[in-house]
């Protein structure tokens, strides 16, 4: 089987909960602080972390390693959540779950000119024939669900003496399906069941909402606007200038990601026929290219070096010691694959990697054993099958020796920890178990195999002038030896212990070097990816056209670096593929991402590290963004930060200003950019208050805010399976009347008599900025400051000491309460 990267588990639990309408802070005391504390005390949980954003808060239970049974720690936790007696009650039931993870093995991009409506069909199509095709998981971004919305005029509410909350009922009441029991006769059962849910903008237009005293009815229809829509929010994905939909087929741990995404390649070159004039379906990425590559590149250096090999040992040795050598390197290999079978091992970037570099070390034990073996064959006095038992007794216990050292020096890569250890230990495996066969091999078949036959008297040509180049090339060689290496052999042995202090001075000299920062050190090289990204975010609040603007001129500039170093690369381009994405599925508009696909790095000639750069130059300047960030993805470089510093505390205003103080001082280092934190404010608010005069009238806070939520909110009143969608009944003010801030002051407040007083006399607003989210870990507010490092400049180590020695100092004087937990690539923390 095989698959991009080794499967790592996540020993993480996940919590998420919707709360609809709520702001941040809402969600952090109602939902997030109570989760929190009713974790603390449960075994073998590490540390929490937490999100809190508008409508939803997300908490991530990191699980220490020496858990050993995840599930029943998961019931736990569910256990411990279910406990809270007091969430809030238009909170939705919390969803706990153990994180797993899928990878993507092939991105598929729907575009073209066509209505919303019709994409979207289509894009769901494709997704169910996937499916239909053998994807275990596939996942469409970018699109909106429907929503029946019956959007209600203010006017109309009170000319029929009408609330939204009576509005509300009428449909509850009018659209469900009850079984309501059964009848049993002497021959049969009869079940009885109300069906009346309505699944239709049209059913729900004749509901009966009230009836005069004359007896005139009054339907749905005539005092609000019933219709099926898209759900509100917008988000516009483009892929070349052109309407698009992303389709993402995942890879389940049982798929062969390489057969997948041959079947999904097939699958869209028979699909496009099919599709209406003018829409596309294409190949946005394809994962199992990287695995090919690499299996590829495996087998080129497997046949290069054992022809190499086949023709050194013929050539130096014997044209039969040169045939059973070349055959006994698959053999090797063959044991690791069938070893690797039986664990449930795949091939993979790792598995293939540590099978690429143990490549070059199983040829020496073979040619170790074969050359002496071949020795002893030269004797007339021996047998072959004696001569081949001597030879190979004679360099057992120094190959043996050899390759347990090899195997020692990769032992250590079982016992790290954590998800490196995860993701890395299957190559110590791979290299150990190839080393392992290549030792059976050389102790046991190979002696077999040369040691039958007969010594041969026959000379011909071929064979007397190969013999001559031969005793040519080893008498110099033997030449070399006694005048240089045997002397210099001698002197080693006789000053024996100063040859010891003289490889112990180097190893310290290497030491120094490293440990001194003279020779840099990074975890992870840089490597040249496959897609560069550029995320942009305005302050929240942002026209939607505003962000589009911003992301048509990344367009643009990407188009401009196509044009000018398109020389660089196959048919005249470096980018295959733009794909960008104007806000997002939760509405939230003032977010954006630009994607672009390079050509394979095989088939041009800069690397993507220049071509980011090339693309952050030619893009104008975006005013107004609170942050752009220009990144590579898709090489072997693992996707973390260079440098990453948690700032937390209880009093955050002391914390965002100690951010934005660490900020400033990070950006004075040379060779460090893109920094930037996770700290974003949030829209405006607008906080309601009672004014005495509301009270004095009997208005509640509760009753304020459900009239209020209500109207511009909405109510979520039904939620709906029809087919292959999930559709919610929508109930809330027309859009006209809740465009701009004088709709809040229009509306009227109804109070426990039934009169309706204007806003403004039983409340007063204050307006504020809000925070778009808040983070948290371990039960504290945090911020999280994040850079990347330029290493041609300096390297994540050296920014470390840079930032101990020089920022953390300066800060503590002020600031007592706060903590830095620095992560850098090379250590997972340290306290500063």
């Amino acid at each position: 089987r095989r698959e991009t990267m080794p499967e790592v588990t996540t020993d993480m639990v996940q919590i998420k909960m919707s709360y609809p309408g709520a702001s941040a802070e809402e969600i952090e005391e109602a939902i997030i602080v109570k989760i929190e504390n009713n974790l603390n005390g449960i075994d073998g949980i590490n540390y929490i972390s937490s999100i809190a954003k508008e409508n939803m808060g997300t908490i991530k239970i990191i699980l220490e390693d020496k858990v050993a049974d995840k599930q029943v720690l998961l019931q736990e936790i569910k256990d411990s959540v279910n406990r809270i007696p007091d969430f809030p009650a238009d909170s939705e039931s919390p969803n706990v779950q153990l994180v797993k993870t899928r990878t993507n093995a092939m991105i598929l991009v729907l575009h073209g000119h066509a209505p919303e409506r019709t994409m979207r069909e289509l894009a769901l199509d494709v997704k169910d024939e996937l499916i239909a095709k053998g994807a275990s998981q596939v996942a469409v971004g970018g699109i909106r669900n429907y929503e029946i919305a019956i959007e209600v005029k203010r006017e109309m509410l009170r000319s029929y003496d009408l609330t939204m909350g009576t509005i509300t009922n009428v449909i509850k009441q009018g659209s469900l399906n009850i079984a309501s029991g059964s009848i049993k006769t002497n021959t049969d059962e009869y079940k009885i069941e109300i069906k009346g849910k309505k699944y239709n903008a049209e059913d729900y237009r004749d509901l009966l909402v009230k009836t005069r005293p004359d007896g005139t009815a009054i339907r749905l229809s005539q005092i609000a606007d019933v219709s099926e829509v898209f759900e509100e929010g917008k988000c516009q994905g483009r892929f070349d200038g052109k309407d698009a939909i992303l389709i993402c087929a995942l890879r389940s741990s049982d798929e062969d990601i390489v057969k997948l995404a041959n079947t999904i390649n097939q699958y869209v070159r028979t699909k496009q026929p099919d599709l209406p004039e003018g829409i596309e379906l294409s190949v946005f990425a394809d994962f199992s290219q990287d695995v090919t590559k690499r299996i590829d590149l495996l087998i080129t250096n497997a046949w290069q070096g054992l022809i190499l090999l086949f023709f050194v040992l013929w050539f130096f040795l014997d044209l039969k010691l040169a045939f059973w050598v070349s055959v006994g390197i698959p053999i090797s290999f063959a044991v690791t694959g069938g070893l690797m079978g039986i664990w449930g091992e795949t091939l993979n970037s790792v598995t293939l990697f540590g099978l690429i570099l143990v490549l070059g070390i199983v040829v020496d034990d073979a040619i170790v054993f074969s050359e002496n073996i071949h020795s002893h064959q030269k004797q007339k006095d021996i047998s072959l099958m004696d001569a081949s038992i001597n030879g190979t007794y004679q360099m057992a216990w120094p190959v043996i020796a050899a390759i347990s050292t090899t195997i020692l020096a990769f032992m250590p890569l079982f016992f790290i920890d954590g998800k490196m250890g995860q993701f890395i230990s299957i190559m110590p495996f791979v290299v150990i178990t190839t080393l392992l066969g290549s030792l059976f091999e050389g102790l046991f078949i190979l002696p077999a195999h040369l040691g039958h036959g007969g010594h041969s008297d026959k000379h011909s040509p071929l064979k007397i002038l190969g013999k001559k180049v031969r005793h040519s090339i080893e008498s110099k060689i033997d030449s070399f030896i006694n005048t240089y290496y045997v002397p210099f052999f001698h002197i080693s042995l006789e000053y024996r212990y100063a040859t010891l202090a003289l490889i112990f001075f180097t190893l310290m000299c290497t030491k120094g070097l490293i440990s001194g920062g003279h020779i840099d050190f990074v975890f992870f090289p840089e490597s040249d990816g496959m897609f560069l990204v550029t995320n942009v975010e305005f302050p929240e609040g942002t026209s939607f056209s505003i962000t589009r603007d911003a992301i048509k001129k990344l367009e643009k500039s990407a188009a401009v670096v196509n044009e000018k170093y398109g020389n660089y690369g196959k048919n005249g381009k470096v980018i295959e593929g733009v794909y960008s994405e104007t806000g997002n599925k939760g509405g939230a508009g003032h977010v954006g991402k630009v994607r672009l696909t390079l050509v394979q790095p095989e088939d041009r000639e800069l690397p993507s590290k220049d071509l980011l750069n090339y693309w952050r130059e030619e893009t104008d300047d975006i005013h107004n963004a609170l942050k752009i960030t220009f990144s590579s993805e898709g090489g072997m470089s693992m996707a973390v930060k260079d440098m990453e510093v948690l700032i937390s505390g209880e009093n955050f205003d002391t914390l965002t200003a100690a951010t934005i103080d660490f900020q400033n001082k990070l950006k004075n280092f040379d060779g460090v950019f893109d920094v930037e934190s996770d700290y974003k404010p949030g829209k405006r608010e607008l906080n309601v208050h009672l004014t005495q005069q509301g009270m004095i009238m009997g208005i509640t806070l509760q009753s304020l805010a459900n009239q209020l939520r209500q109207g511009f909110f909405g109510t979520e009143v039904i939620k709906l399976q029809r087919g292959r969608e999930n559709i919610n009944v929508e109930v809330r003010f027309s859009k006209e009347e809740r465009a701009n801030l004088g709709d809040l002051y229009k509306t009227l407040i109804r109070t426990p008599s039934g009169h309706e007083i204007p806003f403004d006399t039983v409340a007063y607003v204050k307006m504020k900025r809000s925070m778009s989210q808040i983070m948290r870990r371990d039960g504290k507010r945090r911020i999280r400051v994040t850079s990347a490092v330029d290493k041609a400049v300096t390297t994540p180590k050296k920014l470390q000491k840079m930032i101990t020695k020089k920022i953390v100092p300066l800060m503590a004087k002020n600031i007592q309460m706060l903590n830095f937990p620095l992560k850098a690539p090379m250590k997972n923390k340290i306290s500063l």
